[in-house]
């Protein structure tokens, strides 16, 4: 009876939705990635490595075109169009555009120095600046993050991206 139920419960009775034009630009921006992603995996050689990816690729795909026509077919006023954001409960404490410029800096110095070199500043300036921990705290965090990350890289046999840095220079892994 509950699960028959489900689909009538709301969490949220006053949710605001927003137009369908954002969202829909969205996810054809995530469908597009995915096809290209789909495409690149099947032209992997190697059967094992081809598995993974191309099947979550794949089922991805199914579910965001599958979204996408419930989104057309469906009026602005549906549930998948509800956007918290534009409530009171959605006020983010930092502005959209300079956490974005986050990113794109982290971008920026993976490009230049490489992902670990690149991760290790970031790390430390994000949790320095916006969230506001101490020294302590932001270099204990950044290193957890950091063998988190080459912990990850290590159990999966994969090198860290490189940056223009790794062409100048020949510098030990995680460095690579």
């Amino acid at each position: 009876m509950g699960i028959r139920a489900s689909k009538n419960i709301r969490e949220n009775i006053d949710a605001p939705t927003t137009t369908k034009t954002a969202p829909a630009i969205f996810l054809a921006c995530i469908i597009v990635y995915v096809a290209v992603s789909c495409f690149d995996a099947w032209g992997i050689r190697r059967l094992q490595d081809q598995i993974f990816p191309l099947t979550i690729g794949l089922v991805t795909l199914a579910g965001a075109l599958l979204l996408m026509v419930r989104m057309a077919r469906t009026p602005a006023t549906d549930d998948v169009f509800i956007d918290i954001e534009r409530g009171i409960e959605g006020q983010a404490p930092h502005e959209l555009w300079s956490t974005m410029l986050w990113f794109a800096a982290l971008v920026a110095l993976t490009f230049t120095f490489g992902l670990f070199i690149a991760l290790t500043g970031f790390l430390v300036a994000f949790f320095r600046v916006r969230g506001r921990f101490g020294w302590t705290r932001s270099i204990v965090a950044s290193a957890l993050g950091l063998a988190f990350i080459c912990g990850l890289a290590g159990v999966l046999g994969r090198d860290l991206p490189p940056g223009y840095l790794q062409t100048l220079y020949d510098l030990p892994w995680p460095l690579v």
